[in-house]
C-alpha cells in the first residue's frame, strides 16, 4: 500500500472533527451535571437526558434507514 504523503482527505478531517466535538460535548455534560443537579432532583435530571438521548437517537435512526 502507497502512503499518500499530501493532503488529508476530506473524509479523515471529518472524521476527525466529529471525534472533537464528540470530546466537547461529553467534557461538557459534568458542568451541566453539576449545574443541573443543583436545582432539580437527580433522579428527574438522569430521565430527562435519557428521554432527551432517546429522542436524538430515534432521529439519527429514522435519518439513516432511508
Amino acid at each position: 500500500m502507497a502512503d499518500k504523503s499530501g493532503p488529508r482527505s476530506f473524509a479523515y478531517l471529518a472524521e476527525v472533527a466529529w471525534l472533537v466535538l464528540l470530546a466537547t460535548l461529553w467534557g461538557a455534560s459534568y458542568t451541566f451535571i453539576k449545574l443541573g443537579v443543583e436545582s432539580i432532583p437527580p433522579v428527574t435530571f438522569i430521565a430527562a437526558r435519557t428521554a432527551i438521548a432517546a429522542v436524538v437517537l430515534v432521529g439519527v435512526r429514522r435519518g439513516n434507514a432511508e
